[in-house]
């Protein structure tokens, strides 16, 4: 399993994805759409049950 950002813009992922890239670590993203409130959803609360954005998932779980 590779990592997957949950992000949306200007929401503090860019250092997450600096780390990444700085490990050589393969990563896909997924934007978080604010607009239509996809962090308060029932599949986005299944990977952070706060609704923060960004989470990082990982194998070892999300984060």
């Amino acid at each position: 399993m590779s990592y997957i950002l949950h992000y949306a813009p200007d929401n503090a992922s860019l250092i997450i994805r600096m780390a990444l890239e700085r490990l050589g670590v393969d990563y896909d993203t997924v934007l978080v759409d604010r607009s239509t409130a996809a962090q308060r959803s029932d599949a986005y609360l299944k990977i952070n049950p706060n609704g923060l954005i960004p989470t990082l998932e990982t194998p070892q779980g999300p984060f």
